[in-house]
């Protein structure tokens, strides 16, 4: 027959125990606790006519399980508290499952449920930490799981993940001298040799790197030879994405019969984007470049020119050596938020052209990725035979060739958007035609003339400002 146990308890001036009562079998039992000058308890004082294999009696002896006390001031070395309502401090406990209040936590291994922690000092490890309402401040925490406000976090050993309500993870990472410190890396991805291959004519070649790029780039490196006794060269192009056109680009050199060898192509640049798209175009056919087809893939090649990429099985042995990296960036692509890409303004100078008979003839190309902001065409030549365009990656804008007599006299008004007649003398004479129509552009740009007589050259002057990312 089970025993009713109503227990009471009486502690020490030190908050040690001092007693256990209960009842058994209708009688008040008391236990009594004896302690050593050091404060460890060295006795048990238990009625002789308890038996000591009675399953209360052993439990509340050897488990010291406190069940339910409504304040307790100090408590050293527990296993287990449930439902504790106040507790003024702790110094060692294993799992706390419960508690409204607590002022200072010393050492802990779980938190379940807590509604208010004022100060937790040093904390080597907390697995759990599933819901807190508020915390003032803590000094030492491996990981939190969940916690609504925290006031403040001096010193985290190692970094803490943090999941967002969202599912977003943060990492807060340790401020060593490693996090503000000067960082230079290798980026790469390649192993054993596989095979080689070249890119001549408009064949490109492209490695994708798709995070933790910023920085600047020093060289970028390709693992090639020479197949012959000629040598040559190899051209490397980088971008921030597939299919753009080449920010920068920079040439390396394979002497005749050059083995196969990492050979640098100097940039220099400083890199303000998370990813790097690297292509290579060789000079010859025997210009060769490594490869393997271990994952994962990062090879890219295109046809014609970069205007169309597909993907390939491949990884090619390209790498980039950055020197001032960044570490734990916002990848940059278009704008983020109202921040645009990092870009600079490019001018250039006049340049006059003489177009041949039933032809066109147009500027240097830009090559690259931005945006025209303005352009002038102007002439002293017919203007029933010269007619402006661009040519924004390989399309000619507009369409079809208007010359300057059409677009004074057919297109263009006072209230045109974006193009204007700038001098129309036809004394002197003089035409241009003013456009601030913003034109975008992804790989390359170009501005010039279309010459509508089929018998003679007829010469005319472009002028732009244009807006290029770098």
């Amino acid at each position: 027959m089970t025993s009713e146990i109503n227990l009471q308890s009486q502690l020490n001036s030190d908050g040690s125990l001092n007693y256990i009562t209960y009842r058994y079998k209708g009688s008040t039992v008391k236990i009594g606790f004896g302690y050593d000058a050091n404060g460890k308890m060295n006795k048990i004082l238990i009625p002789p006519f308890l038996n000591l294999k009675h399953k209360e009696v052993f439990d509340i002896v050897n488990r010291f399980y406190i069940e339910r006390i409504n304040t307790i001031q100090l408590i050293k070395l527990i296993d287990k508290i449930t439902l504790v309502d106040t507790i003024a401090a702790i110094t060692n406990i294993a799992n706390i499952n419960s508690v409204d209040l607590i002022d200072r936590i010393t050492l802990l291994d779980r938190i379940t449920l807590i509604d208010t922690i004022s100060a937790i000092t040093n904390i080597a490890n907390i697995a759990n930490l599933q819901s807190v309402d508020l915390i003032d401040r803590i000094s030492l925490i491996d990981e939190i799981t969940k916690i609504d406000a925290i006031t403040e976090i001096t010193t985290i050993t190692n970094p803490v993940n943090v999941k967002t309500s969202g599912g977003t993870n943060i990492v807060l990472d340790a401020l060593t001298q490693g996090a503000y410190t000067e960082r230079r890396s290798t980026i790469s991805n390649s192993g054993a040799v596989l095979s080689w291959d070249y890119a001549t004519g408009n064949n490109r070649q492209g490695k994708l790197f798709p995070r933790g790029c910023r920085g600047f780039i020093y060289t970028i490196d390709v693992y090639c030879k020479d197949d012959a006794a000629t040598g040559g060269t190899m051209t490397a192009y980088i971008a921030p994405v597939i299919g753009m056109g080449a920010v920068a680009s920079a040439t390396l050199t394979i002497p005749a019969g050059g083995a196969a060898a990492w050979r640098s192509a100097t940039f220099n640049l400083p890199w303000n984007y998370d990813s790097l798209f690297i292509w290579v175009t060789s000079s010859t056919t025997n210009m060769l470049y490594a490869y393997d087809a271990d994952i994962p893939f990062d090879h890219f090649a295109s046809a014609d020119a970069g205007v169309t990429w597909t993907h390939t099985d491949h990884r090619l042995h390209f790498r980039a050596i950055l020197k001032g990296e960044t570490v734990g960036d916002v990848p940059v692509s278009g704008i983020v938020n109202t921040i645009e890409i990092p870009n600079v303004a490019s001018t250039s100078t006049a340049q006059v052209l003489a177009v041949p008979a039933s032809s066109g003839l147009y500027s240097t190309p830009v090559y690259g990725s931005g945006k025209l902001l303005w352009a002038i065409w102007y002439t002293t030549d017919d203007p029933t035979k010269l007619a402006p365009n661009v040519v924004v990656d390989g399309v000619m804008i507009p369409a079809s060739a208007y010359t300057f007599t059409q677009l004074n006299e057919q297109l263009i008004s006072a209230s045109s958007p974006g193009f204007a007649i700038g001098v129309w003398d036809t004394v002197g004479p003089y035409y241009s035609v003013v456009m601030t129509l913003p034109i975008p552009f992804k790989r390359r740009f170009e501005i010039g003339f279309q010459n509508g007589d089929a018998g003679n050259v007829r010469t005319g002057t472009v002028m732009y400002l244009i807006e290029k990312i770098s």
